[in-house]
């Protein structure tokens, strides 16, 4: 089989990025507009999104940090011995495997509390349910954290198309399976879809990746200090948890459909900026390349380009968005359960989240810098 060759810059990578994410994101809009007109924006979905939210977000902010964290590390090991850096991949999947199993058993012994603790507004039987969910979802953090730390190694060694092909499997997965699954499941079937698509995407990463990681823990894998440098990129990310709790706390309070309008509109932001996400994920690689290898001129020309492009991009999406919002969302959303109603909540939402595509790209932008160069501290 003819390997698929490495993307070798920033332009490259994007653009490999870019052409796959177009196709996933296309089946995104997609799934999104199926998730509607089947189940609008009902109690029962508020429910299984709020099951959802601890499950990817608590998840997703150690297996964020630990990716993070990875990639200037991996590049210093790299460097010095690719051998060990190898087993320093290894070790970093195996450690956090282990961190994402215990989160899992938490979910699986204390649902209720955690629900509760996200949506205090919900009437008991809402709760249940929605505990219920989490049940299912316990074994997301471990499917979530390995495919972050997958994707991770992928980038740092400049896989973009084998980690943008990758990408294209959750789609894949996810749509049919809640298509056919809807009418015996109902809303739960978004959740079957969310894990069968992701472990059908870790396998991808699995198989492309295998080469770059040996299942080896020994003395140098530098995984002690991996996991000290993870703690400030961890606690940071908590402070976001912790707006997102409030943010849940709140919208449980109001009328149904609140918590699901608010899913919706951040979904459809998520699937509108993929293309400031992807030169951002490439940028990020070079950066630390560039630390690592110390040329500080060209660290300079990096971060510049990258904030320039960036502000490029999403300035006139925000405006665009923000204008838009009402009648984007109508198109999208608008048929089946999905009433004016919901269109007017979702959009609502999505004008909210418009300063965050501004934001978003600076201040992860700085984020990137500092941690790229290991300081984490201040």
């Amino acid at each position: 089989m003819k390997r698929i060759p490495r993307s070798t810059s920033v332009a490259a990578g994007t653009i490999a990025i870019l052409t796959f994410s177009i196709l996933s994101k296309g089946m995104g809009f997609f799934r999104e507009m199926l998730v509607a007109g089947l189940f609008g924006t009902s109690a029962n979905l508020d429910a299984v999104f709020v099951a959802m939210t601890p499950a990817t977000t608590l998840s997703g902010i150690i297996a964020g940090a630990l990716a993070a964290i990875f990639v200037p590390v991996y590049h210093s090991i790299r460097k010095e011995d690719p051998e060990r850096s190898r087993r320093y991949a290894g070790a970093v999947l195996i450690s956090g495997s282990l961190v994402f199993l215990t989160m899992g058993v938490v979910f699986l012994l204390i649902p209720e509390l955690v629900i509760k603790l996200f949506a205090p507004g919900f009437s008991d039987e809402v709760v249940a349910y929605a505990a219920r969910k989490l049940r299912y979802l316990s074994i997301y953090p471990l499917i979530g954290g390995i495919e972050s730390i997958l994707g991770a190694i992928l980038k740092s060694n400049r896989r973009f198309i084998q980690y943008g092909i990758s990408q294209l499997f959750f789609n894949v997965i996810a749509i049919p399976v809640i298509f056919f699954t809807a009418p015996f499941l109902s809303e739960a079937s978004y959740i079957l879809a969310w894990i069968l698509g992701n472990a059908i995407t870790v396998l991808a990463y699995l198989l492309q990746s295998r080469e770059l990681f040996t299942l080896r823990i020994g003395r140098g894998t530098s995984i002690v200090e991996t996991l000290y440098l993870s703690l400030p990129l961890i606690f940071s990310g908590s402070l976001g948890v912790i707006n997102n709790m409030v943010d849940k706390a709140f919208v449980s309070l109001l009328p149904p459909g609140r918590v699901a309008s608010l899913q919706y509109a951040h979904t459809l932001l998520g699937l509108i900026t993929f293309t400031i996400s992807a030169f951002q994920m490439t940028a990020y690689t070079e950066l630390s390349e560039l630390i690592v290898a110390d040329d500080k001129d060209r660290v300079k020309e990096r971060l510049r380009k990258t904030v320039t492009t960036s502000l490029n991009i999403s300035l006139p999406l925000a405006a665009w968005i923000i204008m838009m919002a009402e009648p984007l969302v109508r198109i999208i959303y608008q048929r089946g359960e999905f009433d004016s109603n919901s269109t007017s909540l979702v959009s609502m939402a999505l004008i909210g989240y418009g300063a965050l595509i501004v934001l978003s790209p600076i201040s992860h932008t700085c984020s990137s810098y500092f941690t790229a160069r290991k300081r984490l501290k201040a």
